[in-house]
């Protein structure tokens, strides 16, 4: 069985210990994951398999770091996960945004939508 790449972003300490035996934790920064990101990424690209990055809760990003450091940090990265073929999935909260000008922002550069 191939060994899958998990990144959890944690902003609850006491989760931390526990998921460090599972998982690698990174501390929150975008710059942090913007770089992680850029990692996995160019990790497996010399492997012919096809790498995906999910992001549970972008909106969460978003309330933490702003709207357009988290937009410019996507758009920095799209180059790379297209040329890579590397899918990402992002979950979007549109309801905990009060300015819809959020949604439409990141559904814009998006390849796809599913609405759940």
């Amino acid at each position: 069985m191939s060994k899958k790449v998990v990144i959890v972003v944690s902003l609850v300490e006491k989760s931390v210990e526990k998921a460090k035996k599972e998982f690698t934790v990174l501390p929150m920064g975008i710059t942090q994951i913007g770089a992680a990101l850029y990692e996995v990424i160019k990790r497996h690209s010399n492997t012919k398999k096809r790498s995906t990055v999910i992001f549970t809760d972008l909106s969460l990003l978003i309330h933490s770091f702003g709207v357009y450091p988290v937009y410019n940090m996507l758009l920095n990265k799209m180059g790379a996960l297209r040329e890579e073929g590397a899918d990402l999935f992002a979950f979007l909260h549109p309801d905990t945004h009060s300015d819809s000008s959020v949604v439409s922002l990141f559904t814009n550069i998006a390849d796809e939508i599913i609405k759940l």
